[in-house]
């Protein structure tokens, strides 16, 4: 080879180089979207596909006609180049100014440290009924602990648990007066093609007590129970909010699905 040739392939190779170190972080846009079936997008993005940030867009539920959901912390990543000569990924990822987050995937699955976001409660409306119609208020702080997810064939499942604190919980319904306090667990099992959540809500503090559980399963009817009740004294000015929870029995509100 001509020292004119081995000079323009150094070139050549160098600028490639160049180009996959500054790949424009806009590139993973489409994947996100492409993964999450158009559920989940990432906008507002700046940096590289290696170290860069932008924010979780979450696609409403149907027919609600409400925008899209935001998160309000910015979704932050750090991966390094050497893994994926191995085909695997390994970076960091956060939300905001929080502590970082590991992250491991492969073409087999992925494994996700514990993490954790927060959220104004308003921004549920995206999720539709029966938030939409109570228009809440208050904070929403979301954690996780370590997510596994393992693929089989064209199938991924995700084990592990996410945990929601809604604190000073208003409604449209209820007036300014906080609710109360609840925390909902979802425990996410699978195995092949077969994926399941685990639902778990109860009051931590409040005039309006929420108690539920249930579970989701991919290819069965879902199945989920919550009683709501309220002191005598209160009952009367959170019939609005009870009514829509539930049916009356005696002084519960039942609502039941897949039963």
């Amino acid at each position: 080879m001509s020292q004119r040739a081995s000079a323009l392939l150094c070139a050549l190779l160098a600028a490639l180089l160049a180009l996959l170190v500054w790949l424009p972080a806009r590139w993973v846009t489409p994947f996100v979207k492409d993964a999450s079936r158009g559920a989940v997008s990432l906008v507002g993005v700046n940096g590289t596909i290696w170290s860069g940030s932008g924010w979780i867009e979450i696609a409403p539920a149907a027919g609600v006609g409400q925008a899209p959901l935001v998160l309000p912390e910015r979704l932050s990543w750090d991966i390094g180049a050497a893994p994926l000569l191995t085909a695997r990924v390994q970076g960091r990822v956060r939300f905001g100014d929080r502590p970082w987050s590991p992250l491991a995937a492969s073409m087999n699955g992925f494994t996700l440290a514990p993490g954790a976001t927060a959220m104004d409660a308003r921004e549920l409306v995206a999720a539709g009924a029966p938030l939409n119609s109570m228009q809440p208020g208050g904070w929403l702080d979301v954690r996780w602990d370590e997510l596994r997810g393992v693929r089989e064939g064209r199938a991924m499942t995700v084990n592990g648990q996410i945990q929601a604190l809604w604190t000073g919980a208003t409604t449209r319904l209820s007036g300014a007066e906080p609710l109360g306090d609840y925390a909902l667990e979802v425990r996410l099992t699978g195995q092949g093609s077969a994926q399941s959540a685990q639902l778990q809500l109860n009051t931590r503090n409040g005039r309006l007590q929420i108690n539920g559980q249930g579970q989701f399963a991919a290819g069965a009817r879902p199945q989920f129970r919550l009683v709501s009740t309220a002191s005598e004294s209160e009952r009367e000015r959170l019939a609005a909010v009870l009514n829509l929870l539930g049916r009356r029995q005696n002084n519960e509100y039942v609502l039941s699905l897949g039963s």
